[in-house]
């Protein structure tokens, strides 16, 4: 019980930080919107970013970026939710398994929206880079660095542990199943 009691502060600890670091984004963000004149001069560079006539593509990857940190925060929620039951030792629980099983799902999508993000960022970009430079001789090589830039160990790293997540609520529910049919057997 001691390693649950463990992992239920860093559970915490890391729930409470996500939320803490998002809301600092977004003071950050309201600070260079409305009070940019107040900043200090390094940060009074930022207000560009509203007033330069971006197209909106261009803040597809940061509000994709920030969409997948909510949904990282909203699935940590989930596993917190699963602490309790583990600490009355209520594996089969439908809680645990819903929880786990939408953890698992969100952490899932993140890798993979993560994934399709930066490769259609990095097509973006290596079409805007061919319209300067036209040379199609590296053409098979620049695709296979596209696709190597998209994936990151982060991203890899999230879709196992989504995977992980899934086959646990499989195994739990599985499980479930099979203690009820044990319990209606005596």
């Amino acid at each position: 019980m001691q390693t649950i009691k463990i992992l239920k502060i860093l559970i915490n600890v890391l729930f409470i930080g996500l939320i803490a670091i998002f809301a600092l984004g977004i003071l950050f963000l309201i600070g260079l919107l409305f009070f940019n004149d107040h900043l200090p001069p390094i940060f009074q560079a930022y207000k560009m970013l509203f007033n330069m006539p971006f197209k909106w593509y261009v803040f597809l990857g940061p509000f994709s970026y920030i969409f997948a940190y909510v949904l990282f925060i909203i699935s940590i929620y989930y596993l917190k939710k699963c602490i309790k039951p583990f600490e009355e030792s209520d594996f089969y629980s439908e809680t645990v398994i819903e929880n786990l099983r939408k953890a698992g799902s969100l952490f899932v999508f993140i890798s993979v929206s993560a994934v399709v993000i930066r490769l259609i960022a990095a097509v973006y970009m290596n079409s805007l880079v061919s319209n300067v430079m036209s040379n199609s001789m590296y053409s098979g090589l620049k695709w296979v660095n596209i696709l190597a830039s998209s994936v990151d160990i982060s991203s890899a790293f999230l879709l196992i542990i989504g995977l992980f997540f899934l086959f646990f609520s499989k195994v739990f529910e599985n499980a479930k199943g099979l203690k009820e049919e044990n319990e209606l057997t005596i």
